[in-house]
């Protein structure tokens, strides 16, 4: 079992060698770049909690780091974004709007599209964040996913025709 001490140092170590490579990761998803850091640290934070629960032992650090790091990012990202909701997920579900400012329906539209978002895969969900409501080329994109353009063009193709056909049912179209 390791100690509190020895997990402080391979912590310690962890950031000293991956620091700058979490930093350039992510910096590619994240919209706000005065938050990288902030972003490195919690990730980090979250290496030190895993090490405590696997006693020290944790068998690829930085692909630990860095997925973490990338969700936080993503995260932070889905904070920031205000309004990503175009006209086909303006209807709200189930509801009487007629007592309601657009600002709610549009704040309930957006819950649902959050909801759909959380159902499909880790990879997809980055891809249309990254493409779609960060700007990113294709090329970028499919970088930051590890996978091809066509690839991720289909993946996204494919991805945003089902968020479109959740959305449908839950309205009840």
């Amino acid at each position: 079992m390791a100690t509190n001490a020895q997990i402080e140092e391979i912590v310690s170590e962890a950031y000293k060698k991956y620091k700058n490579k979490l930093i350039r990761e992510t910096s590619i998803v994240l919209i706000d770049k005065s938050y990288i850091e902030d972003c490195i640290q919690e990730a980090f934070i979250v290496f030190q909690k895993k090490l405590l629960e696997t006693d020290g032992i944790l068998e690829n650090s930085y692909g630990f780091l860095k997925t973490v790091a990338r969700n936080i990012a993503v995260n932070y990202n889905r904070e920031k974004i205000k309004y990503i909701a175009t006209d086909d997920f303006s209807k709200v579900p189930d509801r009487n709007t007629d007592n309601q400012s657009e600002e709610e329906q549009k704040s309930e539209a957006l819950a649902l599209l959050y909801e759909i978002m959380d159902d499909i895969s880790p990879r997809a969900r980055s891809a249309i964040i990254c493409h779609h409501a960060l700007n990113r080329s294709l090329s970028q994109t499919a970088c930051i996913i590890g996978s091809s353009e066509s690839a991720t063009q289909k993946l996204m193709y494919r991805t945003i025709k089902t968020i479109r056909q959740t959305y449908k049912e839950k309205i009840g179209e």
